[in-house]
């Protein structure tokens, strides 16, 4: 019997040890160091070897006579553990060093694949920063590709769309040598369809596996970072005859044979990474290993004997057959939340061993471990935890086993991809002979069942110069039948966000189509236009036909109210795309205005003008997703009697629940406002939607203007007030996600004032004027809302604690109490202060400290009222003694944060272990370039084009505590120390203020030496 051991960690690792146990002439199966999965099956266990002892390994490999060493990651082949082994004897199945340098050499193998005419992409190294700037600068591409020369764990290729992006991935690579080696590579971009090409390789034959389709991107439709890999999918069928020979002839058998003719000759997995273009397939680089997760789609469909395979290689006589199944197979990796930045540890996983009993499925465990205790439960370990993988005779099959599987899988911060498999299911699946469209879940004769219903309900809204017919191809929009003379047209579109599952939940539908109306019309008035024409989309897998008819019926009175026609529509049936009972909706308005009298026009908008806010009916449509987090947590129920009080014009006072209460339809301004908007007194309107009330007024707003709001000016309605005190919502998140009552916002000019608000008496819309128009200075936020927080509370809060709004109990956010430690002018000491103002019900600058006597800060301090002290550093004989009086002091006041404003003492270990997590400081580069003294001075003397400004947590040594905010500052030719200090500092003043801020709001939190990230997406957004 013989015992194998496995080097690595990750679900490659765990894939590679199951399937080895499948050998009946193997007994044991060790993976150094392993997860919980390995620990957890039958013929595997984890033993605790370091990977980079190679001579522990050794020792360990002879003393339990260990038949072959599998390596799965690629910094031991690097490293050269291969050679290492079998010079001792010890079978190791892997690619030598010298073979492994196609993988951790990136320029070594581009210069190999060009001497032997292996397509690739266009390159070139660099390893000076301003040569690869300029090369960037000189070469103006869509996108660029840029790539760290060493290893990256599959991170160290960025995607640039444009040149900032690529510039910012090159200091990355050659400045902060994140990746530890200071050599990059830019690469001309390829287009088409990635593969993984995978192979056996015994030095001079090959066995190709079946192509693999793997996702890098952390999101669905390949957005967002690079990852490790979040998903694969096994076979790739989409590969021509043409492209097939290419890959075997012109990209695999050529490197084995080139690598043979140099003296390498490469034993081990060969991967490649290949893009389909339309030129034929292309190298992307080359990996030594078995992939992850490729291994986890793979090896499921492995059929021979996988030892026998690796021991044919090791021993150079790869000559068999090897067999896979004819199955497809769909792996789908979960993440924690955060990944692929800092993310939380040791959060326990459920549910496991249900997922497992479904039919195909295998799960193989990344970073995972398991307790100590006789439970033995099963906790994250790292950013990739798990990969769930499904074997089916089709790819749509496996892939809706998986994402079954994954439902029953439970940890907090879960993360995974949802489209994985799903990009080539109609080329791989093929439907038997008889089946109908209507079987597959269309049903066509319902679809035009519902055309002549929708038809009496477009009559309905019909106006002059739109056609009457529905059920056409498309509509025809007749401007001269109106009385404009030389229109310009103008379109919008917008949808009504997860408010949509709210009534998908308490199974109301009918107003939900008014909103739908109403978020698109709305807009058309930012331009002045009159809505002349709306159109539809509504798409889901089954529903029944009450509830379409309820939002068609809704879309309707809607159209009705805009004055607008419904002139036609798509509802689209899409079996499998939607859970049963689910739909979205997407609306399209088109509007007219005479040319030339169009709106916005915010040349004209001037220090002096007014604010006028128009009420709004509620919370419109957005903001939802944050709503349902409150009635989730605070476990509500929408049939409850509302908890706030409800004025709406549309509704009245009539008892309600919550759910209604909350779907109260976005307020239609069409009629009421457009005679306003056209009466030449107003210069601007904004349509309070996603982003809220600041989002959408900065959008009106000149660059050198700001708008000061004081809600005091309008009656805001419950409902908010319920949001801010039961979601315990800061009244800034407040103003970036809700309408907080008002709907609209006009801005006229002081003169046009009073008679604007005539013509708005006579509208019909309540309205108020809420602020003015005044000069903006450099950092000064656009929006500035005033005595929001009493609004909110119902009164004007003194202190935090615990208050009552309308009997309920509110826990008011915690305050924090900073102390600033100066020993000079306290410049940034100005900053801070000002944004304390600004903030006062959240911080408090309760004491200025200077180690120096009678400096320009400790005047700052006297002048804004702030207690300050000095503490001489020289009074005392020791370091010590002067760190215990300083921490007397700070705790004395109750000080929970500390920043460092130009402190010129370095503080001992003990005391910022002390104070861990609580002190911050600033740093005049961008580290982790230039730490210590002079930053400045080596940032002109290294002859870099940018440095910047740092402000980061402070720990034992000297600048090097996780980073919060960083801001870049170029430099320039004629830069002297003492100009490029000043306009650093000027960054500075900015930035120390966003670094409290994030920490104050407990959006950045330091955890065990590391940062931990608190990230919020608002539900729905819009752009022109």
């Amino acid at each position: 019997m013989k015992t194998v051991l496995v080097l690595g960690s990750g679900g490659r690792e765990h894939a590679i040890a199951c399937k080895l146990s499948e050998n009946s002439d193997i007994q044991k199966v060790y993976v150094a160091p392993g997860n919980g999965g390995t620990e957890n099956e039958w013929k595997s266990a984890n033993v605790h070897l370091s990977l980079n002892n190679f001579d522990e390994i050794s020792a360990w490999c002879q003393h339990e006579r260990i038949a072959m060493v599998v390596v799965g990651p690629e910094a031991p082949l690097a490293d050269g553990i291969v050679d290492f082994l079998q010079q001792r004897q010890i079978p190791c199945f892997g690619p030598s060093k010298a073979a492994a340098r196609l993988e951790w050499d990136k320029c070594y193998a581009k210069e190999i694949m060009q001497s032997c005419n292996i397509p690739t992409a266009k390159w070139k190294s660099f390893t000076q920063f301003q040569e690869a700037i300029d090369y960037i600068g000189s070469n103006q591409q869509s996108r660029y590709v840029i790539k760290a020369n060493g290893l990256a764990a599959g991170k160290g290729v960025t995607i640039c769309c444009s040149q900032e992006e690529a510039e910012t991935a090159i200091i990355d690579i050659l400045i902060n040598n994140k990746f530890g080696e200071k050599k990059v590579i830019i690469e001309e971009c390829l287009h088409g369809d990635e593969i993984s090409v995978l192979a056996f390789c015994d030095g001079a034959n090959v066995s190709i596996m079946p192509y693999v389709h793997d996702y890098k991107r952390l999101y669905d439709g390949d957005l967002g970072p690079n990852t490790g890999g979040m998903g694969a999918f096994a076979p790739y069928t989409k590969v021509s005859d043409d492209d097939d020979r290419c890959i075997r002839e012109e990209i695999i058998l050529k490197i084995i044979s080139k690598m043979k003719s140099l003296g390498h000759p490469y034993n081990g997995i060969l991967y490649a990474g290949i893009m389909l273009t339309n030129d034929g397939p292309k190298v992307l680089e080359f990996n030594c290993r078995l992939g992850d997760p490729e291994a986890q789609v793979l090896l499921p469909l492995l059929k021979s004997d996988l030892f026998n395979i690796l021991e044919d290689c090791i021993k150079q006589n790869l000559n068999r057959i090897v067999e896979w199944h004819p199955d497809y197979a769909v792996g789908v990796v979960l993440v924690s939340r955060g990944y692929p930045g800092p993310y939380q540890t040791d959060v326990e996983i459920y549910s496991i061993n249900k997922a497992a009993t479904f039919a195909g499925i295998e799960i193989f465990h990344a970073g995972t471990a398991l307790t100590d205790n006789m439970d033995h439960q099963v906790l994250t370990k790292k950013g990739r935890v798990m990969t769930v993988t499904a074997k089916a005779s089709s790819l749509s099959k496996a892939s809706i086993i998986a994402y079954r599987a994954i439902d029953c899988i439970n940890f907090e911060g879960k993360m995974f991809r949802k489209d994985i498999g799903a990009k080539s299911w109609l080329d791989s699946d093929r439907l038997p002979d008889g089946l109908t469209y209507k079987a597959c879940g269309v049903n066509i004769g319902a679809g035009n069942d519902l055309v002549a219903n929708i038809q009496s309900l477009a009559k309905s809204t019909l106006r002059r110069g739109c056609s009457e017919e529905i059920g056409g191809f498309a509509s025809l929009l007749d401007y001269s039948a109106t009385t404009y003379q030389s229109p310009s047209i103008i379109v919008t579109t917008d949808g009504v966000g997860t408010k949509l599952m709210i009534c998908q939940e308490i199974n109301y539908h009918n107003s939900i189509g008014i909103d739908l109306v109403a978020m698109s019309v709305n807009d058309l008035l930012a331009r002045g236009a009159e809505a002349v024409a709306m159109l539809d989309y509504i798409s889901y897998s089954s529903l029944g036909k009450e509830v379409i008819q309820a939002i068609l019926s809704g879309i309707a009175t809607g159209c009705r109210i805009a004055g607008c026609a419904l002139v036609g529509g798509e509802t689209a049936q899409m079996p499998g795309l939607y859970p049963v009972g689910t739909y979205d909706l997407a609306g399209f308005a088109i509007g007219y205005v005479e040319r030339g009298q169009d709106l916005p026009e915010i040349d004209t908008i001037i220090p002096g003008d007014k604010v006028i806010g128009i009420a709004s009916s509620g919370i419109h449509s957005n903001g939802f997703s944050l709503i349902r987090r409150i009635v989730e947590q605070k476990q509500l129920h929408y049939d409850m009697p509302a908890p706030f009080s409800i004025h709406s014009s549309n509704i009245g006072t009539a008892p309600m629940s919550l759910g209604k209460a909350l779907l109260i339809p976005t307020k239609i301004y069409c009629r009421s406002l457009l005679s306003v908007l056209r009466s030449s007194l107003v210069k601007a309107y904004a349509h309070i939607t996603g982003g809220g009330l600041v989002d959408n007024v900065s959008r009106i707003l000149p660059q050198n203007c700001k708008a000061v709001i004081d809600a005091h000016q309008w009656k805001m309605a419950d409902v908010f007030k319920w949001i801010a005190n039961e979601g315990n919502v800061y009244p800034d998140e407040m103003l970036k996600t809700f309408n907080c009552g008002i709907g609209a916002v006009l801005i006229c000019s002081a003169n046009a004032h009073n008679a604007l608000l005539e013509l708005l008496a006579a509208s019909g819309e309540e309205y108020w004027s809420i602020g003015n128009i005044e000069s903006i200075r450099p950092g000064e936020l656009k929006i500035q809302v005033q005595h929001l927080y009493e609004v909110l509370y119902d009164q004007n809060i003194v202190a935090f604690g615990v208050v009552t709004v309308k009997n309920i109990s509110v826990s008011l956010p915690k305050k924090y109490r900073l102390a600033v430690l100066i020993s000079g002018t306290g410049t940034n000491l100005q900053a801070i202060i000002d944004y304390a103002k600004a903030e006062k019900y959240r911080i408090e600058v309760v004491l200025v400290i200077s180690n120096v006597d009678k400096v320009a800060g400790l005047e700052r301090a006297r002048q804004n009222n702030i207690e300050n002290i000095v503490i001489d550093h020289k009074r005392y004989t020791t370091r010590k003694q002067f760190e215990k009086e300083l921490d007397h002091v700070l705790k004395e006041k109750s000080v929970n944060l500390i920043c460092l404003a130009g402190f010129m003492r370095i503080l001992t270990i003990d005391f910022v272990n002390q104070w861990k997590g609580k002190i911050i400081n600033t740093h005049p580069s961008l580290l982790p370039a230039f730490p210590g003294c002079g930053a400045v001075l080596q940032a002109l003397t290294a002859g870099v084009k940018i440095t910047g400004c740092t402000i980061h947590f402070v720990e034992a040594k000297v600048d090097s505590g996780p980073i919060i905010v960083q801001e870049s500052v170029p430099i320039l030719p004629d830069d002297s120390e003492t100009t490029l200090s000043q306009r650093i500092k000027t960054a500075e003043h900015r930035c120390y203020p966003q670094a409290i801020d994030l920490i104050i709001k407990e959006q950045v939190k330091y955890v065990d030496g590391k940062l931990s990230w608190l990230t919020s997406h608002s539900d729905s957004s819009d752009y022109r």
